[in-house]
């Protein structure tokens, strides 16, 4: 073999190498830029979710806002209470609502809920923790104030009155208020099946007691617009309104009143 011969061998070879890298790189440079158009899309989709979420924060302000406006125009002189009085003890009777732990409480603490709202969800597990710390002192009630602007709030306050026939009203309630989102019939039947609540029972008692449920929601409602409450959730401590929202805070007005 010649010495001509060995070169185009040579040179060969090293065209293929070349070749060889060339495409190693070219796929990596491709896996990287599918990575990085995955990591955009993924972005973009979280961008969207974010954009979906915030509009339907405004759509509930703007609703709230209307709402607020309209119970202002009904009650000749309510913007002059536009602040809550948070020294003001208010008489709130147990009526027909579950007083949940020792009946003989020193401390009671009241939360009007709209089980549809994102912030009784989120506020409603601080007191149930802080209230169970002081087992036999402190006792709480739910009373109700289902917000116009969310369409399901009176149905699954309805749910919980169903689960509370069964003796299951303060589990019906921490588990709507666990995930507030998508609530359906078929939701409240998922839940009160985990319960181990007699199916026949709640599905007719949610039929054949829905007039008396809604006569209970409006009884709330127009309690809390007496007692100055203007959103959800209000809490109110042996009859005081209470700036209280974490376990912390609790925690230290019901030791002031324990102590008294």
């Amino acid at each position: 073999m010649d010495r001509r011969s060995n070169q185009n061998i040579i040179v060969a070879i090293v065209l293929v190498f070349i070749v060889g890298v060339e495409g190693f790189l070219v796929k990596k440079i491709l896996n990287k830029q599918n990575v990085l158009l995955e990591r955009q899309r993924v972005t973009l989709t979280e961008v969207r979710d974010l954009k979906k979420q915030l509009a339907a924060v405004q759509k509930d302000t703007k609703a709230f806002a209307n709402f607020l406006a309209k119970v202002e125009t009904q009650q000749p002189g309510r913007d002059q209470q536009a602040e809550a009085d948070f020294d003001k003890v208010y008489t709130i009777d147990v009526g027909t609502s579950y007083l949940i732990g020792a009946k003989d409480a020193k401390v009671t603490v009241v939360e009007f809920v709209d089980f549809e709202c994102p912030f009784s969800g989120r506020f409603y597990k601080p007191m149930v923790d802080a209230v169970s710390a002081y087992s036999g002192k402190v006792n709480y009630m739910i009373k109700n104030f289902p917000l116009p602007f969310h369409k399901n709030a009176r149905s699954a306050a309805k749910a919980v009155m169903a689960a509370g026939e069964q003796g299951k009203y303060a589990e019906m309630a921490t588990e709507l208020l666990k995930d507030n989102s998508n609530f359906s019939a078929e939701k409240y039947k998922t839940i009160a099946k985990s319960l181990g609540l007699d199916m026949v029972k709640f599905e007719q008692d949610l039929k054949d007691k829905d007039a008396a449920y809604e006569q209970i929601l409006n009884a709330d409602m127009a309690f809390g617009q007496k007692v100055g409450v203007r959103g959800t959730p209000t809490f109110f401590i042996n009859g005081k309104q209470t700036r209280a929202r974490d376990v912390d805070n609790f925690k230290k007005e019901f030791d002031l009143l324990l102590k008294n």
